[in-house]
């Protein structure tokens, strides 16, 4: 499970040296006042707790949510209305393409990262109507930037 090492390797790392290595600088990630709702969808605990602890440690951000499955996805879109939503490519329930079209549907505006189990250049997700993507199997620190420019986005700044 390549992908659960790169993503929960930070789990086993403590204090000042996880913040240090993993993390980019506040200001990098703090980008307003109001803070960005997150709703995390993936059937792995471990993922969900890592992205968790990351984005829960940054000021601005909220995760308000965790679902292990597109039903529950869709249930928690309904009752939470986040502003992001990080979405496992391989989440159980309706094939990812419907379920995505779904989301648009019912949570009209909400930004989706794709969160893939291989490298994005062998991705095939790209006709998909999500607004980025990121592989698991990528550092961390790429994982936390791709959050970082979703939130810019959704507050009208540049996300390049």
């Amino acid at each position: 499970m390549l992908c659960e090492i790169s993503l929960t390797r930070a789990c086993a790392v403590e204090g000042q040296a996880y913040k240090e290595r993993y993390l980019p600088n506040k200001e990098e990630l703090d980008t307003g006042n109001s803070a960005m709702k997150v709703l995390i969808a993936d059937p792995q605990t471990t993922v969900r707790h890592a992205l968790c602890i990351w984005i829960s440690g940054l000021p601005g951000w909220e995760v308000v949510g965790e679902a292990i499955d597109s039903f529950d996805l869709i249930d928690k879109l309904n009752q939470l209305s986040p502003g992001l939503v990080i979405l496992d490519c391989d989440l159980p329930g309706l094939p990812i393409d419907l379920l995505v079209e779904r989301m648009r549907q019912v949570a009209i505006g909400v930004t989706i990262i794709l969160l893939t189990n291989v490298p994005l250049e062998s991705c095939q997700k790209d006709g998909m109507d999500v607004d980025f993507h990121v592989s698991k199997v990528d550092p961390p620190n790429r994982i936390l930037e791709t959050i970082s420019k979703a939130k810019r986005r959704l507050e009208g700044k540049s996300y390049t």
